[in-house]
């Protein structure tokens, strides 16, 4: 392969995978802030009321910010930051799946809450899968010592043949 197409072999991965990672940051992020600026719009939808309620939903946004910690820096740079974009990815799944069990646990009736978490099921799970294929891309792609823990282990085997 010509080092052009090497390059592009490389490159295409990060930009795509930065896409993804900004697309899902963006979502969240959007959430997270209509939830904290405009809670008593969102109240109604899981099922609360009054202080109470507008509270609940703003911690929600807070969640959300804590949960999208990791995102800038895997924007950045997804093949140096693994360990940031596999903390995004683990986060997905574990608001994917979380959200389907509260789902699924749900008691028939309820319709406002059964629609709020579909959305979120939706939403999280589409995020899931972009993620998810992205860092399998740019993992699978990766030249030889690119990724910070192929580094430490070639630098270990390295260090074992006296060189």
């Amino acid at each position: 392969m010509s080092q052009r197409g090497d390059w592009r072999h490389r490159t295409v991965p990060l930009w795509l995978a930065r896409v993804a990672l900004s697309a899902v940051f963006l979502v969240n992020l959007e959430c997270a802030l209509a939830f904290l600026l405009n809670p008593v719009r969102y109240v109604p939808n899981f099922e609360m009321s009054g202080l109470g309620g507008r509270v609940a939903v703003q911690g929600f946004g807070i969640f959300i910010l804590l949960w999208i910690v990791p995102y800038p820096a895997a924007i950045y740079h997804p093949r140096r930051q693994m360990l940031s974009f596999a903390y995004a990815v683990v986060s997905q799944a574990i608001g994917t799946v979380g959200e389907t069990i509260l789902f699924l646990a749900l008691p028939p009736g309820h319709l406002l809450l059964r629609a709020t978490g579909l959305r979120f099921m939706l939403v999280d799970g589409t995020g899931l899968l972009a993620l998810a294929g992205a860092f399998l891309l740019v993992w699978l792609t990766a030249p030889p010592g690119s990724i910070p823990h192929q580094r430490r282990e070639l630098e270990i085997t390295s260090m074992g043949r006296g060189s």
